[in-house]
């Protein structure tokens, strides 16, 4: 648990100042990707002494394009709330 929670951690800081910004003296992109790597060594344990299976190349893939999915769907939105802000005229009561 405490792996999962270091990644949290450093991929809210990467959003927070961005994945090239250092924070701290490092850049959020490099602890965000040793944070993943003690994650997947602790996976890795688990799998080697049958705890848990292997990792599911099917069930990796259908995640990547989910989140692609999610991601595009999400850009749109924010193309349409600043579309909405240019084109707003600030006489108009805001839609929230």
């Amino acid at each position: 648990m405490e792996e999962c929670a270091e990644v949290t951690k450093d991929a809210s800081k990467a959003l927070r100042f961005g994945l090239d910004n250092k924070y701290q003296g490092t850049f959020p992109a490099e602890r965000l990707a040793e944070e993943l790597d003690d994650l997947i060594g602790v996976r890795e344990m688990l799998t080697d002494r049958g705890v848990i299976r292997g990792p599911s190349l099917e069930a990796i893939a259908a995640k990547k394009q989910k989140v692609i999915k999610y991601m595009a769907h999400d850009h749109a939105q924010i193309e349409d709330l600043d579309d909405e802000r240019t084109n707003r005229n600030d006489d108009e009561p805001r839609r929230f």
